[in-house]
């Protein structure tokens, strides 16, 4: 019996089992180990991407409302007020 897309986990993904059989690899280099780590690192940013790429944007957009209203909106304030 194949499986259709529908039948598919989403646990079972391709690149989620090339990350698993990966970490499953023990190796006792801390060297071999770091460069693993940082292989599984890069193909989960290569498969999430997209996702990732909005919420760096939801981040920023986040981020830069805190500076405004925080640190820009007292400071013309101040300024304006100072005299």
């Amino acid at each position: 019996m194949t499986k259709t897309n529908q039948d598919i986990k989403p646990d079972e993904t391709a690149d989620t089992k090339m990350i698993d059989t990966q970490s499953k690899k023990k190796s006792t280099n801390p060297i071999s180990a770091a460069f693993t780590r940082f292989k599984n690192a890069i193909t989960y940013l290569k498969a999430h991407k997209k996702q990732l790429f909005w919420y760096w944007i939801g981040y920023q957009c986040v981020k830069g409302t805190i500076t405004t209203s925080f640190i820009w909106i007292p400071l013309i304030y101040t300024m304006l007020h100072s005299s």
